[in-house]
């Protein structure tokens, strides 16, 4: 069954198919290979027979991108947003992802949050 991983937590991923969303741990090989799946990983599982909610992670198909940090792949849009004032923004982090978007040809929408608090004193 193909699906997406759309939640990771401490090797569990959370995959959502057609049915539904399956918890699935991956294969022992993908570790072995150093592939470390992420969000965003369109994947084939297979579910187990005791329980029609848990699967295994089989396959992982290429990516079209990713980032390291966050580790996300096959992004279509990167839209980062962050406050005008409070809490301060921290410049140097926005651009490194900025950066990262223009290397892997990625569009990018930058949102400034709470700008009316700008001119307040």
């Amino acid at each position: 069954m193909k699906g997406l991983i759309v939640k990771g937590i401490g090797g569990f991923y959370y995959v959502r198919t057609e049915s539904g969303v399956i918890e699935a741990k991956g294969r022992g090989i993908f570790k072995k290979d150093g592939l470390i799946l992420c969000v965003g990983d369109e994947v084939d599982i297979s579910i187990l027979p005791e329980d029609d909610s848990k699967g295994v992670i089989e396959k992982v198909y290429p990516r079209k991108n990713s980032f390291k940090r966050p580790p996300i792949a096959n992004i279509d849009l990167f839209l980062t947003v962050f406050a005008a004032k409070e809490p301060k923004p921290n410049f140097p982090v926005i651009d490194k992802f900025l950066i990262n978007a223009r290397l892997c040809d990625i569009p990018a929408i930058v949102c400034v949050n709470k700008a009316d608090l700008v001119n307040e004193k």
